[in-house]
């Protein structure tokens, strides 16, 4: 996606992810950034997806640590297993998770919570 598209700020962030589409294919990997909005993957594989998926990302290896869940439509797939998805529903708790995640490393809460809400 075009950087000048782009609404949302995105942020580095290395954490397993799990995927499976409505086909029950599953698919692993790990992020490469994060925004309130979605997350762009690596995948172990170059196995095609379908949309929508539902994902799992485990955030840190040690404790703390926490998992997001929820739904993702996929914005963009590519042959080397790079994938782009756009975040639908996620849970409250992951979500809390997501937006404290970019809160602390853009150092920007303000205008992470105005893009999260609108």
């Amino acid at each position: 996606m075009n950087e000048e598209r782009r609404q949302f700020a995105r942020v580095p962030l290395a954490c397993r992810v799990v995927l499976e589409d409505e086909k029950g294919e599953r698919s692993e990997g790990h992020s490469i950034d994060v925004s309130v909005n979605g997350m762009q993957l690596q995948l172990d594989n170059s196995e095609r997806l379908s949309s929508p998926v539902k994902f799992q990302a485990f955030i840190g290896e040690k404790e703390p640590s926490f998992t997001i869940e929820g739904e993702a439509g996929i914005a963009r797939q590519s042959d080397g297993g790079q994938l782009g998805l756009t975040l639908l529903k996620i849970d409250v708790e992951g979500l809390t998770h997501l937006q404290r995640l970019v809160d602390l490393e853009l150092g920007r809460s303000e205008q992470t919570a105005e893009e999260f809400f609108g």
